[in-house]
């Protein structure tokens, strides 16, 4: 009878243990629990930040594209502007070699008129000032 209440006694205490273990197991599982709802939650919340960041930089880069077309446009508006500068400036150097060679088959026979002259420095002060504005417009791109 005393071994019956000693064994009596032991699973008592083996219950007790075994309580108080799974009030423990009891414990990590509901903080396990909390830990898998609060890990879904960021995961959620990742992925709708990354997805706005995704959209911010579509949007930027969409942005660069146009302006990297605008800026396109502008290159090609601009080196017509100088070929067309180019264009002329060419144009009036073979007319200010025109009036030179009149010049100097002029001279030949008879002296320059003060019309000749006058009409031919105003011909190299174009063609000086077109050229400056070519070389600018060059610089500038």
């Amino acid at each position: 009878m005393e071994a019956t209440d000693a064994n009596l006694l032991r699973i008592g205490d083996v219950i007790k243990e075994v309580k108080r273990q799974i009030g423990s197991l009891q414990r990590q599982a509901g903080k396990a629990r909390r830990y898998q709802a609060l890990h879904a939650d960021l995961r959620v919340l990742d992925t709708h930040h990354s997805r706005r960041q995704l959209d911010s930089l579509e949007a930027e880069l969409a942005r660069c594209h146009a302006e990297i077309a605008r800026l396109g446009e502008s290159e090609e508006a601009s080196r017509a502007k100088i070929d067309n500068s180019e264009n002329q400036l060419a144009e009036r150097r073979r007319a200010l070699e025109e009036v030179e060679d009149q010049i100097a088959d002029g001279r030949g026979d008879q002296p320059a008129s003060s019309s000749q002259r006058s009409r031919t420095g105003k011909a190299y002060q174009s063609n000086l000032e077109i050229t400056r504005r070519a070389e600018r417009a060059r610089l500038e791109t």
